[in-house]
């Protein structure tokens, strides 16, 4: 008798899925470790530092776990990650993006000096207007 063949690693991965729709905490930690290596590493790809990959990561990761119950065909998994994977990144993307947009469009007030500039620059305001207005 021939020993069977070994599972290949989309095998394995629905195989823990069942598992971890049955509630098995091994598998669900399973499946969140290794999602989360793999996730880290795309990250870090990118070009976040890793304390953000990791963040963001084990946020994708969570998303994952909490929606695994919704996953219809195990077999997709891998598409169904990145997807995930993939939209937090594009929100993180959007987010960092309008706190750059906050910062820049909530400076410190202007000093009295400045809002001269920008009256002369804006209207053409000649500055001896501006003196005699003082």
């Amino acid at each position: 008798m021939t020993a069977p063949a070994p599972l290949d690693r989309v095998e394995i991965t629905e195989i823990l899925i069942a598992s971890a729709k049955r509630g098995d905490h091994e598998a669900i930690g399973a499946l969140g470790a290794d999602a989360f290596r793999r996730i880290v590493a795309f990250y870090r790809y990118t070009g976040m530092s890793p304390d953000q990959a990791e963040d963001l990561a084990a946020d994708s990761v969570e998303n994952i776990i909490s929606h695994l119950p919704s996953l219809k065909k195990p077999s997709a998994y891998n598409a169904w990650m990145w997807a995930i994977t993939r939209n937090r990144l594009r929100s993180w993307f959007r987010s960092q993006k309008s706190a750059n947009v906050r910062e820049l469009a909530s400076p410190e007030p202007a000093t009295p000096d400045e809002i001269v500039v920008i009256l002369v620059v804006r209207h053409g305001t000649p500055l001896r207007d501006l003196d005699d207005a003082r």
